[in-house]
């Protein structure tokens, strides 16, 4: 199988805090499996519908960094528990939209940074 990916997709785990775009909830706490420079894969307890548009912050700790991004829900995957007695979690396709050119910079440097320091 031909892989269709344009971009480097990095293995992360960093705190990424997201809300739903107009709505009155509070922002819920996740974590990323992946990130590339178009978007990510967080990992939560909420399940989110396809189409739906989220505000994202991603904090990077190891770099001190905190992404503002918007983002939009193009897949949702159930996680399978190794115990059924755990809570559901569900991994989320995230497509950034509207990145400004300093965000995008930023998940550019800490994705060559990581890689770079990985070799």
């Amino acid at each position: 199988m031909k892989e269709r990916r344009r971009f480097i997709r990095l293995t992360s785990s960093v705190s990424v805090n997201y809300k739903k775009i107009k709505s009155t909830k509070d922002e819920i706490e996740s974590v990323s499996k992946n990130i590339c420079e178009k978007g990510i894969c967080i990992v939560t307890k909420e399940e989110l519908q396809v189409g739906d548009m989220l505000d994202l912050t991603i904090a990077i700790s190891e770099y001190k960094m905190v992404i503002s991004v918007k983002g939009k829900v193009v897949w949702v995957k159930e996680n399978q528990g190794e115990d059924s007695s755990e809570p559901k979690t569900y991994s989320i396709g995230i497509e950034f939209s509207g990145v400004s050119k300093e965000a995008s910079s930023q998940i550019e440097d800490y994705i060559h940074a990581s890689l770079f320091n990985n070799i």
